[in-house]
C-alpha cells in the first residue's frame, strides 16, 4: 500500500472509531444536532462536524479538520478531548510526517513537530 492510501486509510479509520463513539454515547431524539463524518480522498480533506437546529440556535461547529498535504497528514483542527495526534502516532504514523496547523510554524518545533 502506498504512503498516501495508508494516511487515508489511517485517518478515516480513526474518525470512524471516534464518530461511532459519539453516536453510541448521544441519546437519540435528545436533539435535532447531529455528527457527520465527510471524507473526501479525491481532495485529502476529513472532518467531523456537529451540525444541526437546539431550540431556536443553528450550530455548524469543525470538531476535526485533517488534511494530507504535501505527504503530510496536517491536523488543522481538533475542538474534543480526543487526542487525535496520539492516535496517528499509535496507528505507525512518523511524528515528522505529522504538522500540527493550529499551532504557530515556531511552536511546533519546540514541540518536535514538523513545522512544515
Amino acid at each position: 500500500m502506498d504512503k498516501l492510501t495508508n494516511y487515508q486509510n489511517t485517518i478515516i479509520n480513526i474518525l470512524t472509531d471516534y464518530y461511532d463513539l459519539l453516536r453510541r454515547s448521544t441519546t437519540i431524539g435528545a436533539t435535532e444536532i447531529r455528527d457527520e463524518l465527510i471524507t473526501d480522498t479525491l481532495h485529502n480533506h476529513f472532518q467531523l462536524i456537529t451540525l444541526g437546529w437546539q431550540k431556536q440556535r443553528f450550530f455548524h461547529e469543525t470538531n476535526i479538520h485533517i488534511d494530507i498535504i504535501d505527504d503530510k497528514i496536517w491536523v488543522q483542527q481538533n475542538n474534543t478531548e480526543f487526542d487525535v495526534v496520539e492516535e496517528l502516532l499509535s496507528q505507525g504514523i512518523e511524528k515528522q510526517d505529522i504538522v500540527l496547523g493550529f499551532i504557530p510554524p515556531a511552536a511546533r518545533e519546540q514541540m518536535n513537530f514538523v513545522a512544515a
